[in-house]
């Protein structure tokens, strides 16, 4: 049951976080999309790895939604999860090599 102010959003805060997206993949698939709440973007959610892969992948190519910025902005500031374009390329550019570092770090198992 979607509602028409609340799209299929109201069904997810009635449950635990997760549980919808559960029922919904099970029932329809691993990539779908639900209708937002007050009249914004319908909400494409992804659960395949290889669909994710590639959208993280060739993000320049898919549109984020006004509504998204703004939530982000708010939540992140206006940081790499909250650029887009040029301000986003650079920003990566200036991260780059923190996690070529991280990566070539030699993985320990800890102790605790």
């Amino acid at each position: 049951q979607t509602s028409w102010i609340w799209g299929h959003e109201l069904q997810n805060f009635q449950h635990e976080a997760y549980k919808m997206y559960i029922e919904w993949a099970a029932s329809v698939g691993l990539v779908y999309r639900t209708k937002a709440a007050l009249f914004q973007s319908d909400i494409i959610i992804v659960g395949d790895n290889v669909a994710a892969h590639h959208i993280l992948q060739n993000a320049y190519s898919y549109v984020k939604p006004t509504g998204y910025w703004r939530v982000i902005t708010r939540l992140v500031g206006k940081g790499i999860a909250g650029a887009e374009g040029k301000d986003h390329r650079y920003q990566r550019k200036l991260l780059a090599p923190a996690f070529t570092y991280v990566r070539s770090l030699p993985m320990h198992q800890s102790s605790c």
